[in-house]
């Protein structure tokens, strides 16, 4: 099992990097959008759609939203409306404040969410402004550094929240949905993830004037992708499932990858692309 999970993780880094930090803007916009695509099959099953095409019918209307909300953005291939993005994110983190407030009410929460149409709905909220996110990020200067930052923000996070929550952990965090995830997890988790943020600032040479607005961005997506874990540990305790999907070998599913980077990835373009730009 363990061997498999090696040869899946390597796998998928070899593609990762390949599709989006080696390739054209227009080749990483379409491999990503197939990446979160591939989360929203998986998505639809947590919304307890189990006919093929009722998936596929859903894919498909997220890839339109997604062409859609790339066509209203972009004038060519590099300019984009800032106004449409800041309100994309915006959105977006109200989406995820509410999410943090279920999970903290689950499952008392379930009744305002789980019906199929309403969790279908919310995946479109979730995933799309994650690829928004990830594609957007593609066109500034330090992409790959700031794309592998945000990944290793939220590996850090999740390093540090369970070093310290299997020594000190006390105090739950979300009970209900994650009984291992505690409060001083989730503190150490920041602290080693922030630590991840202030080296790759170092690494960019950033100026003395965005350092500010980095470590802020930096603590969004810490913050982010500790929601996001614990929303689809949410989802997928009520469809009773463990994993989101089998596509990964010793994985799971895509989602099970994607769950921190989903609220990282759109929470840190929202503080960094109001702080830059």
């Amino acid at each position: 099992m363990l061997k498999q999970r090696v040869i899946t993780a390597v796998v998928i880094a070899a593609l990762f990097i390949a599709g989006v930090v080696y390739s054209t803007p227009l080749q990483g916009t379409l491999f990503l959008a197939l990446v979160w695509l591939l989360g929203a099959w998986e998505w639809a099953q947590l919304a307890a759609i189990v006919n093929r095409w009722v998936k596929a019918l859903y894919v498909a209307v997220v890839a339109v939203v997604m062409m859609v909300l790339h066509w209203i953005t972009f004038d060519g291939l590099t300019a984009f409306n800032l106004d449409v993005v800041r309100n994309v994110f915006i959105v977006a983190s109200i989406v995820w404040g509410v999410l943090f407030l279920w999970v903290q009410g689950y499952p008392s929460s379930a009744t305002i969410w789980r019906h199929p149409l309403i969790v279908l709905l919310l995946g479109v909220l979730i995933l799309v402004p994650a690829w928004y996110a990830m594609v957007l990020l593609k066109f500034e200067h330090h992409y790959a550094l700031i794309l592998i930052a945000v990944l290793l923000m939220a590996v850090g996070n999740d390093t540090g929240a369970f070093a310290v929550g299997k020594t000190m952990g006390k105090h739950k965090l979300a009970k209900e949905v994650s009984p291992k995830k505690t409060w001083e997890g989730f503190f150490g988790g920041v602290v080693l993830g922030a630590i991840v943020g202030f080296v790759i600032a170092y690494l960019m040479e950033l100026p003395a004037s965005d350092w500010r607005g980095w470590m802020l961005a930096t603590l969004a997506a810490i913050a982010g992708s500790v929601i996001g874990d614990l929303a689809e540990s949410m989802f997928k305790r009520q469809a009773g499932v463990k994993d989101s999907g089998v596509l990964l070998p010793g994985h799971g599913g895509f989602l099970d990858r994607l769950d921190s980077l989903s609220a990282a990835f759109p929470l840190f373009a929202l503080v960094y692309f109001f702080e830059f730009y």
